[in-house]
């Protein structure tokens, strides 16, 4: 165990925490986002959200993305659901991102509508449009306050 914690996890988390100070000394306040993805069905309970948008206090991007993801009438869009981005729950958000305040944001895709690499594409497009208004904005580039 602990051998895959040092090969894996710790190797991953450096080269992360390396490429958000790489970022924040070269552009100043970088935004995070995660993306995952979860299964179509949890035991009996099938869960029919096609997106969801996690977040817990930092709402900055998580409100317009939300916003622009439930205009489209053929998508479930869960928000912080099935999982939710409240505290505590994963890591690399937590420890990457709101601890330091930047802007940030988690994703989770239902596997089946990224199973191919061109709904996987399709998917990345959608993402990165409702994503585009937000990330343009200069104003999203600050320290959270709350």
């Amino acid at each position: 165990m602990r051998w895959r914690q040092r090969r894996f996890f710790v190797r991953y988390h450096r080269v992360v925490a390396r490429q958000v100070a790489h970022l924040r000394r070269r552009h100043g306040v970088p935004a995070i986002i995660s993306v995952h993805s979860f299964t179509p069905r949890l035991a009996d309970a099938a869960r029919p959200w096609n997106v969801a948008v996690l977040w817990d206090t930092d709402w900055r991007l998580a409100a317009p993305v939300l916003a622009d993801l439930r205009r489209d009438p053929a998508l479930c869009v869960g928000d912080n659901e099935p999982y939710s981005g409240r505290f505590p729950i994963g890591y690399s958000i937590p420890f990457h991102a709101a601890r330091s305040r930047l802007p940030h944001v988690t994703f989770e895709l239902r596997q089946d509508l990224i199973a191919s690499r061109e709904t996987a594409q399709a998917w990345a497009a959608t993402l990165a449009a409702a994503l585009r208004p937000p990330l343009s904005d200069r104003k999203l580039y600050v320290l959270n306050r709350s």
